[in-house]
């Protein structure tokens, strides 16, 4: 689904590519490709038949890898092709077998396997495509789990830690039930939404003075999130001042935050 609309994220063209190869890479015999299709040129189409060309003699599928709810690298594999994906925030390396046909993010190649960067893609096998690589790829960085002593509360987790010694402070939670299962929190449809902000909390303060937090969920989504994600640039923190970093919810579904900091190793 790509489109100007929020239905579609406002996302436009991004990553359209990447998506496309991993609905087909997945198998089934239903495909579409809905939004504003105005969007697409030519050389678009020919792209997407190509896609569709490549996968369409790769046999039946199978699922490869672990499970992605656990930050496992997992996907699909066919005769003639193995697609996979990071979905965690980390490096992961992966065996694979056969030539690099594309890829969106970081990655790294070695004899017989593949280092992927977070959230990134990449398709090994035989054949080609019309094109090597994404139009409009997502922005990656690869990112460093910091060890973090967290206190939990009634929805909510605080914590106190000091600032990296370089890179920017990501903060993030998920939030789940008493079942550990995911739970995604919604402030309706418009006129009367409200955004991801006024539900899902991140704040981080040093010396008493809060800190900007950039927050690339601030918007309103009508099917919600379960996680809230934002990023402390190095520039607003002082070295060797701890930092007091505190997360909450509003949603009464939620039994437990998952939280988690990092810093920033390549990217932004």
């Amino acid at each position: 689904m790509m489109g100007l609309a929020g239905t579609c994220y406002k996302r436009g063209k991004a990553g359209w590519k990447t998506t496309l190869i991993l609905s087909l890479a997945r198998g089934g015999r239903v495909h579409m490709t809905l939004g504003n299709l105005e969007q697409f040129s030519t050389e678009d189409a020919e792209f997407m038949a190509s896609v569709q060309g490549f996968f369409d003699g790769a046999g039946e599928r199978s699922l490869v890898g672990g499970v992605p709810g656990q930050g496992e690298v997992y996907g699909y594999a066919g005769s003639s092709f193995t697609c996979l994906v990071n979905p965690s925030l980390e490096l992961k390396k992966f065996p694979v077998k056969g030539a690099l046909i594309y890829s969106d993010g970081h990655l790294e190649l070695a004899e017989g396997s593949v280092v992927l960067g977070p959230g990134s893609v990449a398709l090994f096998g035989e054949g080609s495509l019309s094109a090597t690589g994404p139009d409009e790829p997502f922005p990656h960085s690869i990112l460093e789990p910091i060890e973090v002593e967290w206190k939990h509360g009634e929805r909510l987790a605080e914590a106190r830690l000091y600032p990296p010694e370089s890179g920017d402070l990501h903060l993030l939670f998920q939030q789940v039930d008493r079942k550990g299962m995911a739970v995604r929190s919604s402030g309706s449809v418009p006129p009367d939404a409200k955004p991801m902000l006024d539900l899902l909390h991140l704040k981080a303060s040093q010396d008493g003075a809060e800190l900007p937090i950039e927050r690339i969920d601030d918007r309103v989504l009508w099917s919600g999130l379960s996680w809230a994600y934002g990023i402390v640039r190095a520039s607003n923190m002082v070295q060797g001042e701890p930092i007091h970093v505190h997360m909450s919810t509003i949603d009464q579904n939620v039994a437990q935050l998952k939280p988690q900091a990092l810093r920033t190793v390549v990217g932004s």
